[in-house]
């Protein structure tokens, strides 16, 4: 009840899987795939179940129980209103009645024998509970070793978790954009890898990357979506929207603090960048967008940026280690502890 108890409580929100060993928060989730391309009748592909799980640092799963929030920022995140998934509530509802039923009331119903020696009572009932705990010390013992083992090798010295945005670099004579940005949280206790490809075609272009911490990004695309509304409506030609686009997109590059140029086939290789692990939370944000190509060709390519956060579970195998050692040496006590009981046995059946 307790095992699936847990496994429960990963299928909706991280909790403490390791606490106090680990303050790392722990989430398990399990979906469906599809693909994007029909069958039969049905608009999609169903590739299968997909078993997926993730780990935040405390301070992030502090941040998602809104433990370290105020009330105005709690309610500004989840609403003047809190709901109770009805599935969640009824599952573990269903598992406390199961062990008050089958585990909890049945102990409550036994009845206790009298002893005749009540001076001795004291002693019994010590040596009673002392016997009781030595047959769960092997058993506990194996789930201290299991625990160690998840913790530490079975999950591994590193977790990868990964997200992908993917745009179009588009030139024609009705639609203009030849941008794509993106902007992502470092994640805490793990490294950022930054990863960019682009299509190459027919039509030479080169493209520019270039990674900012500043609202530049921002100003920046709320000024290109003025200047491409300007040349939809007819007030501004082809050539003055170039012109007022590499305007606005060189302030940026001027105050980023990475610049990335890639010439012509490098855009189908791409390239990778990789950001140190950090302290603090800070927002990255990161623009690729066409630096150079012949004005009076159209194109249509699909640019692609990942975000790959590595966590380094150093810290844990040790963890994990340490865990299992508990574990060995439970089952080592329960073992002494019955050897001269076994030496007897033996020695009455010589």
């Amino acid at each position: 009840m307790w095992l699936l108890h847990i496994g429960l409580d990963l299928g909706w929100d991280p909790i403490l899987l390791f606490w106090p060993i680990d303050t790392n928060f722990y989430e398990l989730s399990v979906y469906l795939r599809f693909e994007n391309q029909p069958w039969l009748f049905f608009p999609l592909s169903f590739l299968g179940i997909i078993p997926d799980w993730r780990i935040y640092s405390f301070q992030e799963g502090a941040g998602m129980f809104f433990v370290d929030l105020t009330q105005a920022e709690r309610s500004q995140i989840v609403g003047k209103y809190w709901d109770l998934p009805i599935e969640q509530f009824g599952l573990h509802l269903i598992i406390m009645i199961t062990w008050l039923v089958i585990i909890v009331l049945p102990v409550f119903k036994r009845k206790k024998k009298k002893k005749k020696n009540e001076s001795n009572k004291a002693r019994k009932i010590l040596k009673i509970t002392w016997k009781r705990i030595t047959k769960q010390l092997t058993l506990f013992g194996l789930f201290f070793i299991g625990a160690g083992l998840l913790l530490g090798p079975v999950i591994g010295r590193e977790r990868v978790v990964n997200y992908q945005v993917s745009s179009d670099y588009v030139n024609t004579k009705n639609y203009f954009d030849p941008t794509l940005g993106l902007v992502f949280t470092n994640r805490l206790q793990s490294s950022t890898e930054i990863i960019f490809q682009s299509e190459y075609g027919l039509t030479p272009y080169n493209t520019t990357v270039v990674l900012t911490n500043n609202n530049t990004f921002f100003d920046f695309f709320n000024d290109f979506d003025n200047l491409t509304l300007q040349y939809y409506d007819h007030n501004i030609t082809y050539i003055d929207m170039i012109v007022g686009y590499n305007s606005l997109i060189n302030p940026i590059v001027e105050e980023s603090y990475f610049v990335e140029h890639l010439i012509h086939e490098e855009n189908s290789v791409g390239f990778s960048i990789v950001l140190n692990v950090t302290t603090a939370v800070e927002n990255t944000y990161v623009i690729a967008y066409v630096s150079q190509w012949n004005i009076s060709d159209t194109f249509y390519y699909e640019a692609t940026i990942a975000i790959n956060y590595t966590f380094l579970r150093n810290e844990a195998q040790i963890e994990g280690l340490v865990i299992g050692l508990i574990g060995v040496t439970l089952i080592a006590v329960d073992q002494l502890i019955d050897l001269p009981k076994k030496k007897k046995a033996l020695q009455k059946d010589d």
